[in-house]
């Protein structure tokens, strides 16, 4: 998948240390309630174990560096034709909208090559630059779920849920086009 700025694609071993770049500094892994990356090899294990087996799993790759500033997936629920999102986005592009515009591709993804029905996400309630990232893309707040995750330190906090289905993201989608 290609944005204006990003490619989206599958993750390589060859990323590991772009992802340890990003995935070390200590404000990017605990908004999502991972433990920040130790080392490169750390990063190695992450891309073997989790996104190389993640269907859905992508690295988010700036176009002017060819450098992986994060990660994006959908997972697959139990439930017929639900996915949930998850991303993560290096400190140093923060604020730029470059989440929201790899939300948006992914979304596409999800809705028109999965045939998703519902796609979700969960946020720290505390975390307003996520809960940003996913009102632009039209998802609505459905729950708040108190002490919902416990998180690599022990740490339990509460989430806020999100949702957005096929029709709302059709309409949303073409709003956004007539701008």
């Amino acid at each position: 998948m290609e944005t204006a700025r990003l490619i989206i694609r599958r993750f390589t071993i060859a990323d590991k240390k772009d992802v340890y770049d990003y995935a070390k500094h200590p404000e990017v892994g605990p908004n999502a309630g991972w433990k920040p990356h130790t080392s490169v090899e750390h990063s190695e294990m992450i891309i073997r174990n989790i996104f190389l087996l993640q269907t859905h799993g992508f690295a988010i790759v700036d176009k002017a560096t060819n450098k992986v500033i994060g990660s994006i997936n959908l997972h697959k629920r139990p439930f017929l034709r639900n996915y949930e999102l998850g991303y993560s986005l290096s400190y140093d592009y923060w604020g730029q909208g470059l989440m929201s515009e790899a939300a948006a591709a992914l979304l596409a993804y999800g809705f028109d090559q999965l045939g998703a029905r519902r796609i979700f996400a969960k946020t720290d309630t505390n975390n307003a630059r996520s809960k940003r990232v996913l009102l632009k893309q039209g998802m609505t707040h459905y729950k708040f779920k108190p002490q919902d995750l416990r998180r690599y330190d022990g740490t339990i906090i509460d989430m806020d849920y999100f949702e957005l289905t096929k029709e709302q993201w059709r309409t949303h989608a073409k709003t956004q086009r007539n701008r």
